[in-house]
């Protein structure tokens, strides 16, 4: 049951994977337990703002989380996810804490009792038995130099029915969101009709990243080329919405690399990604990835002698090249390619 001992069991629990206390101040009460909340100043305010429901009511269930100040809401889950990040393991925390046996969905109704909250419609996520199915390493992987130990870290598998590759996408806590594909015969990606793609990999990215450069690629295939050259990457599934550009700002790193793809499309999304974060103060340097080239189809000796350029050194010998004819004409390239 939810009570005074479990709080203090969860405390214990996060204090051994983050050496930090957090829920100082525990009260218990007659339907709820309150706390201190983990999200107002860094999980140390004095008095405690929120509280975990010990009993099942007719629109929430127990164990469920409310933060009366800043509106944090959530299962215990949720709560481990934002204080624990990349660092979350749900087999470990079910092993370690019981959750499972206290798992409960959200009911929350009209007219809420116990807290005054929005009408929340609960995330759905694809289920862990779901993806145990595609948990195979296809040779083609192998033919693509990725090897079991990516696909492992990155959950990627591969579905013998479609001759698919498969690869889980992951909100920044680790929950599926959705099943990316990847056609071993077309070469096609696809993605469920009406999923707006995340920034692929932030879950995978190390929990502290402020003294890291992260990459930015196109496609999975280069994301995981990148961890095999033990580099820190994310990949826009493309070349970058407005959305992921946004949440490139929510990634604490020192700077980022911008590796797209060394066509047009990749030059002009390299601008694109550039003007924004500059936009935001942020560190920008750029990949020279070779003209019709990605990072996965490149060695790994070509990998290591590419040449990393600040931004704007890179701009002007993107320019300059252009203005001299060194580029390969059939690719039919205008001088809109480079300037927005």
């Amino acid at each position: 049951m939810y009570d005074v001992q479990y709080i203090e069991n969860l405390r214990d629990y996060i204090f051994s994977k983050t050496g930090k206390y957090y829920f100082k101040n525990i009260r218990d009460g007659k339907e709820n337990i309150l706390v201190t909340c983990p999200k107002h100043k860094e999980g140390q305010e004095r008095h405690p703002s929120c509280g975990f429901s010990k009993i099942d009511k007719d629109n929430i269930s127990a164990g469920f989380f409310h933060c009366f100040n800043c509106g944090f809401t959530g299962n215990t889950y949720d709560v481990l996810k934002m204080i624990l990040g990349a660092d979350f393991n749900r087999d470990e925390v079910d092993s370690k804490l019981g959750i499972d046996d206290l798992e409960f969905e959200y009911r929350l109704n009209a007219n809420p009792v116990l807290f005054t909250i929005p009408n929340l419609t609960p995330t759905k996520y694809v289920s862990r038995n779901e993806l145990k199915q595609y948990r195979y390493y296809s040779k083609y992987l192998e033919s693509r130099n990725i090897s079991m130990n990516t696909a492992n870290k990155y959950d990627v598998g591969y579905d013998v029915r479609t001759d698919e590759i498969t690869f889980p996408i992951k909100d920044k806590y680790g929950n599926c969101l959705a099943v990316g594909r990847r056609s071993v015969q077309n070469k096609r990606y696809e993605y469920p009709k009406g999923f707006t793609k995340p920034v692929y990999g932030v879950y995978e990215l190390p929990s502290r990243m402020d003294n890291f450069y992260v990459y930015v690629v196109e496609g999975p295939f280069n994301l995981w080329s990148l961890y095999e050259y033990k580099k820190c990457g994310v990949a826009l599934l493309g070349t970058g919405t407005k959305n992921q550009l946004e949440q490139l700002l929510t990634i604490n790193c020192k700077g980022y690399v911008l590796a797209l793809d060394g066509d047009s499309a990749g030059r002009k999304g390299n601008m694109k990604i550039a003007k924004f974060l500059l936009k935001h103060k942020k560190s920008v340097f750029v990949a020279c990835v070779p003209d019709f080239e990605d990072i996965n189809s490149m060695t790994s000796q070509m990998f290591k002698q590419m040449e990393i350029m600040e931004y704007w050194d890179w701009f002007h010998t993107i320019t300059n090249r252009f203005n001299s004819y060194e580029y390969n004409t059939n690719e039919d390239l205008t001088y809109e390619d480079f300037i927005d």
